[in-house]
């Protein structure tokens, strides 16, 4: 099932810091391998020979979950690994956006390996705390601006946070 989580960060300090999302989904890929849940973890990470892009990666022990950690999301194309991940026959978790969940998802119903070895899909949507409000100027009728609340403490000063930000989607404005 789903849960909903407020205020989340890992406990290791490095791991906070360097990943995104006070380095939850890199702290819930780490303890997979290391319990022996999952043999791997298919992520993405920043391509080497083009940093500003993204691949997909798979990651074996937690030192290389832990150094392809960062927010590289948005621009990436994680599911491309799917069918290695699917081909090498163990027990696996996959880190992405929650479009890719929701894929992943789906495929497991029609893929029995997919379904067999896949023990978790770790995503975390994350919605500004943006509020659209109408006002009036002289100059015209109907403005939009952008009203943002601020983090809560516990991500104040974080790398990779934004500037308003509500974890909770039964949190969100409207």
């Amino acid at each position: 099932g789903y849960h909903c989580m407020e205020q989340v960060w890992a406990t290791d300090s490095d791991v906070r810091f360097k990943a995104a999302t006070g380095g939850l989904l890199t702290a819930l890929g780490v303890y997979l391998l290391e319990s022996g849940r999952a043999e791997f973890i298919l992520h993405c990470e920043a391509d080497p020979a083009a940093p500003m892009r993204t691949q997909w990666c798979i990651s074996e022990t937690a030192l290389q979950v832990i150094s392809r950690a960062g927010s590289r999301y948005g621009p990436s194309a994680t599911l491309a690994g799917l069918q290695s991940a699917i081909d090498r026959d163990l027990p696996f978790a996959v880190i992405a956006k929650p479009c890719d969940a929701g894929a992943i998802r789906e495929r497991a119903k029609v893929d029995e390996a997919l379904n067999r070895n896949l023990v978790a899909v770790l995503v975390v949507r994350f919605s500004p705390g943006i509020k659209q409000i109408k006002y009036k100027t002289p100059d015209k009728e109907n403005n939009t601006r952008r009203q943002t609340s601020a983090p809560p403490r516990s991500q104040c000063g974080l790398q990779y946070r934004c500037s308003s930000l509500s974890i909770c989607p039964a949190c969100l404005p409207g």
